[in-house]
């Protein structure tokens, strides 16, 4: 398959497609610019950020509304990408979209495909405003997952909607932040303030396609889209999202910092899905210390995001989210 060809390639040859910027950090948090070489075909596409912006994306409810499923319309003229870990806020509950999603150009027709979520707002199912009817939905700007829900969407091909209410659940305690609906966006909104001090901190450079993160130094993730353009369009909504993760954290007062060399690791596919027009791949390193996923389509990279799993194989979702529940976050 050329998706999986292209995608083996990148893990295996990375510092041919890219090189790494000089390292930004602000208190424990460390990110690193991922910038493009420009040996890698550029694919056209516009985020859903954008799309929704521009008035060339709707999202909503289903016509029969489900917990686990909604729909997008696009009416613009380029593909549409939507990453992964998308959070989408109103409509009936709160949800998020663990898996990138392509929504090909349209000429002509509207486009209308159904993209599978889940909820992350446990105690509502009715519009915002009582009454409106307003079944429509938004693309939050501010953030997406929170780390153990990033990372176990990584590892589990399916994830339970009763396990994530329970880690959605286990960070609102976590965090001390109370919600009358049990809404994991509750705690973003509530730590604004302290993640501010944080994104103020970070800039993207010139050609600059995507980030490693590391807290303490420690390897957290690397994400990376196929465009300059689509980076920096969510640039400061992944910083805002790893500042809250840092956040739980207490600094160390020295420590190294080491991006993983992919091209020393024996990668193997887990899984490759439709979804949309694009191939949503799964995979991990044989070692399985990291897990990823990509979208692509034909020779070309829209997506990547890898990341370490560091849970044990027996354990469920429940189980993290009670030790989680147990822990608060460290004063910076």
């Amino acid at each position: 398959m050329q998706e999986v060809s292209v995608l083996k390639s990148i893990l295996n040859n990375f510092g041919e497609f890219y090189e790494f910027g000089e390292p930004q950090t602000y208190k424990n948090l460390t990110i690193i610019p991922i910038i493009s070489k420009g040996a890698l075909h550029e694919p056209e596409f516009i985020l859903i950020d954008d799309a929704e912006e521009q008035g060339l994306v709707k999202v909503e409810e289903l016509p029969s509304a489900r917990v686990e499923a909604v729909s997008v319309t696009s009416n613009a003229n380029v593909d549409v990408l939507i990453p992964a870990f998308v959070n989408l806020k109103a409509g009936l509950q709160n949800r998020l979209i663990f898996e990138p999603f392509l929504i090909p150009a349209t000429q002509e027709e509207p486009i209308t495909m159904t993209v599978e979520v889940r909820c992350i707002e446990a105690g509502r199912w009715h519009p915002i405003s009582r009454g409106s009817g307003e079944l429509k939905m938004k693309v939050a700007k501010e953030y997406t997952a929170p780390r153990l829900l990033r990372t176990l969407a990584l590892k589990e091909k399916f994830l339970p909607q009763r396990s994530v209410w329970s880690m959605a659940s286990a960070y609102l305690v976590s965090y001390d932040v109370s919600s009358s609906t049990a809404d994991l966006t509750a705690v973003f909104e509530r730590k604004s303030d302290e993640v501010d001090e944080y994104v103020r901190n970070f800039k993207s450079v010139e050609g600059q396609v995507g980030a490693a993160i590391f807290i303490n130094g420690e390897f957290m993730a690397l994400e990376l889209y196929g465009s300059p353009r689509a980076w920096e369009r969510v640039a400061e909504k992944v910083a805002r999202t790893f500042a809250l993760d840092a956040l739980r954290f207490k600094k160390k007062e020295k420590y190294d910092v080491k991006v993983p060399d992919f091209g020393e690791m024996d990668f193997e596919i887990i899984e490759t899905k439709k979804r949309g027009a694009g191939d949503a791949i799964r995979f991990r390193s044989k070692d399985g210390n990291l897990y990823g996923i990509a979208l692509c389509r034909r020779e070309s990279l829209y997506y990547l995001f890898v990341a370490p799993v560091r849970t044990k194989e027996k354990d469920t979702l429940e189980e993290m989210a009670s030790r989680m529940a147990r822990t608060r976050p460290s004063i910076l």
